[in-house]
């Protein structure tokens, strides 16, 4: 078992984690959305710059770091416009997408794969309203272990 040394995985595994554990346990604290607020913004800044490799030219993971800036700046600010919520929507929709068919990034790492795969869910939730029994369930384990999976590099 590896970690991953990639700050900006680091970071979205953490928030995938914590979004998943609020999900399935119902948790409430006091600051928590302040916390998720800014682990989206930093693991969306951490993706975009990327540990040692520069500005990252991969489609899938700007997509997926300009969507985490959004939510954590949505979070943290009074930041809202009439199409916010259906642009972030088509942002991670785009970007589970393009993740989920990039074989660079999906060659052996099924933590992608399940990021990917809650990504376009979230993103159909919105926008087509999509709704299903034990959806906030299922969601919840989902991203945990997606998170979970990124974290060692799975």
């Amino acid at each position: 078992m590896r970690l991953s040394k990639d700050f900006g995985v680091i970071v979205l595994g953490i928030w995938l984690i914590l979004t998943g554990l609020i999900a399935t346990l119902g948790l409430t604290l006091p600051g928590l959305g302040t916390v998720m607020g800014v682990l989206a913004l930093a693991a969306g800044v951490g993706l975009l710059v990327g540990e040692g490799r520069g500005i990252t030219k991969a489609i899938g993971i700007i997509l997926l770091a300009l969507w985490l800036i959004f939510t954590g700046l949505h979070s943290l600010l009074p930041l809202t416009f009439n199409g916010l919520e259906v642009v972030t929507a088509v942002l991670a929709l785009a970007a589970g997408i393009i993740l989920l068919f990039s074989s660079g990034y999906i060659k052996g790492r099924a933590g992608v794969v399940l990021l990917s795969i809650w990504l376009i869910l979230s993103a159909m939730m919105t926008l087509v309203a999509l709704s299903f029994t034990g959806s906030t369930l299922i969601m919840g384990l989902i991203a945990l272990s997606a998170g979970i999976l990124l974290l060692i590099q799975r």
